[in-house]
């Protein structure tokens, strides 16, 4: 019997990032795979799966399942139907942001209640800034039955949690490359996806700015951007910042 995956993580909001993840866990996973998603109606149209929503973890998502109980009926009937819950890719389980120990820990108590195997994979963990945080991760990763990381740093994390078996993996985008069209010869193309951060942000856009002109005015390449998070207006504005230059095509 082919096993069923439920496969957890930030997909479905637009990040170029954690769907990337998401493409690697798809080429990597072996079963049939069913994911909970933001948006599940873009992710079955983006990757060809199944894909319900996510258990509600705030006012908006709670008011929005009152109104749609449909959706999380097809969730619950999701976990219950599963042979194995995977929380995936990027970094969840931490309080930075504090929604995210929220957001996901909602999402494993929901599994944690139909006694289904959990399994952490090629994510990162912390840091941690409360003893909440800290105490509701202890216990989920006790309740675990796998647990990989993607860094080093994070496992140190974990150990210092718990006393488990904890794997360092390769990181899920780069491990299970996709194959990408030779539309472009591959020595004339470059693309660039920034990420908005606060901290240092003049200092980023400008160095990247001028990349972008020696890239374009010297070395004759072609250029694609593409944001980070296509519905951030602060990636797409930084983006266009970046590409709005003389010399930049």
């Amino acid at each position: 019997m082919t096993k069923k995956i439920l496969l957890c993580g930030n997909y479905g909001a637009g990040n170029l990032g954690d769907e990337a993840i998401l493409a690697g866990f798809l080429r990597q996973l072996e079963g049939d795979i069913t994911v909970m998603s933001a948006n599940p109606a873009a992710t079955t149209k983006e990757f060809g799966v199944p894909s319900v929503g996510r258990v509600p973890s705030g006012f908006r998502s709670n008011l929005k399942a009152l109104l749609s109980p449909g959706q999380l009926r097809e969730t619950k009937k999701a976990i219950s139907d599963c042979d194995c819950f995977v929380l995936g890719g990027g970094t969840l389980l931490t309080d930075e942001p504090p929604a995210s120990m929220f957001v996901w820990g909602a999402q494993l108590k929901a599994v944690f209640k139909q006694n289904k195997p959990i399994e952490i994979r090629a994510g990162g963990v912390g840091p941690f800034h409360s003893d909440w945080a800290r105490k509701r991760a202890t216990s989920i990763l006790e309740n675990a039955t796998t647990i990989t990381v993607r860094d080093q740093k994070s496992k140190e994390t974990v150990k210092k949690l718990i006393n488990k078996e904890v794997s360092v993996v390769s990181d899920l985008v780069l491990a299970n490359p996709p194959t990408i069209p030779q539309v472009i010869p591959q020595k004339d193309l470059v693309i660039l996806s920034p990420r908005y951060w606060q901290k240092g942000h003049e200092n980023t856009q400008k160095a990247l700015q001028e990349f972008v002109h020696y890239l374009c005015a010297s070395q004759k390449k072609y250029i694609i951007g593409i944001p980070f998070e296509k519905n951030n207006e602060r990636d797409l504005k930084m983006l266009a910042e970046i590409f709005n230059q003389p010399g930049v095509k």
